[in-house]
């Protein structure tokens, strides 16, 4: 509680109510809940000593973390190798979001008037029947080997960055970048698999046993999804 009874800036009544603080630090934002003391009248927000000293520390948290993101650090250099597969992962999950009913899908508008089955856009004549022919069963199954791929390849971006980081030649081949990470005892770990080993074995095992599978559906083209289920003939 703070150790007001009316709103020191307009004299109105504050009563307690939770709210959202929006805090920043640098470029980076973050969405805090908290409790504070409201007024009625214009509005004004009054927080006690604890909860500004909370935010203090998560601004200061949001500026190390800016620092830690620049291209100058080893973190920085890694999600700028990753920018475009995140961006990709995000827009596949927002794909499968819309299509299982999570977000409104795209609208067409057709103006009054216009017949038959075709819209003209510009000098492009549109199918009404073949642009809605497609289900949402069909449009998932089309992107599961790209979220598939895009994930294996985010894999392969993460080694390549902790070869790098260690001073070591990336190979080209996906085979020859298995044998330089087999043995963690050879490498300087950054510090997120120095701390949490067994995420590295779990992420080191996953790149090396999926590489055949990633061959067959990139080279080989031997795979069918059927049932929200990708199945690799091989």
């Amino acid at each position: 509680m703070t150790p007001f009874d009316k709103c020191p800036v307009c004299g109105g009544k504050i009563i307690e109510k939770k709210v959202e603080k929006i805090l920043r630090g640098g470029n980076l934002t973050e969405i805090v809940k908290t409790q504070a003391e409201v007024c009625l009248r214009c509005g004004e927000r009054l927080y006690t000593p604890d909860v500004v000293n909370r935010f203090e520390k998560i601004r200061s948290k949001l500026k190390k973390e800016e620092m830690a993101d620049s291209p100058n650090t080893a973190r920085g250099r890694l999600l700028a190798k990753l920018d475009y597969e995140i961006w990709f992962l995000d827009f596949l999950e927002k794909r499968y979001e819309m299509v299982r009913g999570k977000d409104a899908p795209p609208v067409i508008g057709i103006k009054n008037g216009e017949r038959g089955s075709n819209i003209r856009v510009g000098n492009i004549s549109i199918s009404l029947k073949d642009h809605f022919s497609i289900d949402d069963a069909t449009l998932l199954n089309a992107m599961m080997p790209l979220t598939f791929i895009a994930s294996y390849k985010t894999l392969d971006i993460i080694f390549e960055w902790i070869l790098v980081e260690n001073s070591i030649n990336v190979p080209r081949q996906f085979t020859e970048k298995k044998k330089l990470i087999k043995n963690k005892s050879s490498l300087q770990l950054p510090s997120l698999f120095k701390n949490q080993p067994y995420l590295y074995d779990y992420s080191k095992a996953l790149f090396s046993r999926l590489l055949p599978y990633r061959n067959e559906v990139v080279h080989r083209d031997r795979f069918y999804v059927s049932e929200n289920t990708l199945t690799i003939s091989d």
